[in-house]
């Protein structure tokens, strides 16, 4: 009998703590949460695709994305921007390649040197 007691003063105590929380905005907030979804500010219209890596692609010093869309066939680069969306394909398409086989991993990798200290020549 102690522990249905327990249980229901625990029950009365999250409603008044909700109620408190709550109650100045309305029952609709009890309802209808505020949302967290940040799909459309940062990806846009490009909502299918599978994150597969990040790097700066394009040195501009914003963090650029590479994505695996059409059933992991295509491996395109969702450039950064400092304004919504922030990460956006390329013009015209381009930084978008489709491939026969299924990709099955990606890995960006610094290939000239330009993002890193430069070697020291004597």
């Amino acid at each position: 009998m102690d522990l249905i007691k327990t249980l229901f003063r625990n029950q009365i105590f999250c409603f008044i703590l909700l109620w408190v929380f709550f109650a100045p905005h309305g029952a609709e907030a009890l309802l209808d949460p505020p949302s967290n979804n940040m799909t459309l500010p940062v990806f846009g219209s490009v909502t299918d695709g599978l994150p597969a890596a990040f790097g700066d692609f394009n040195s501009d010093e914003l963090t650029d994305m590479f994505v695996l869309r059409d059933d992991r066939h295509t491996l395109q680069i969702l450039l950064g921007a400092d304004t919504e969306p922030l990460l956006r394909p390329a013009p015209d398409g381009a930084l978008k390649c489709t491939y026969e086989k299924s990709i099955s991993s990606v890995v960006p990798g610094l290939l000239d040197h330009l993002g890193g200290p430069q070697p020291k020549h004597s």
